[in-house]
């Protein structure tokens, strides 16, 4: 199961999910980069999960790919925020801190 309810990601343990994410606020271009990342909690320092985006759809959305190795995780409660790096140097969080939970699956 894969499923995006506004912020919140659901997704089986080791489940695969691939999405578009739209980048309203910019045109992303060569040399600009998105990041998705989803750690075990604000304050934790380890990476559980980073997907880097270089290459972008031509309607100005990332895809983003969650294979069945990134999610083979615990099952639980994360978080997880995308953030934008322009090649001209502006940083910009455009998805804050939100939920990313691990289910965990039957079969």
């Amino acid at each position: 199961m894969f499923k995006i309810s506004g912020t919140k990601i659901i997704i089986t343990r080791g489940d695969t999910g691939i999405f578009d994410l739209p980048i309203e606020d910019y045109i992303l271009a060569d040399g600009d980069t998105v990041y998705f990342t989803v750690k075990k909690s604000l304050a934790s320092t380890e990476k559980i999960i980073q997907k880097v985006i270089t290459t972008f759809n031509r309607n100005g959305s990332a895809q983003i790919e969650l294979l069945s190795t990134d999610t083979d995780i615990d099952p639980g409660n994360y978080i997880y925020d995308v953030r934008v790096d322009l090649s001209g140097g502006i940083k910009d969080t455009i998805v804050g801190p939100s939920q990313f939970k691990i289910l965990e699956g039957v079969s």
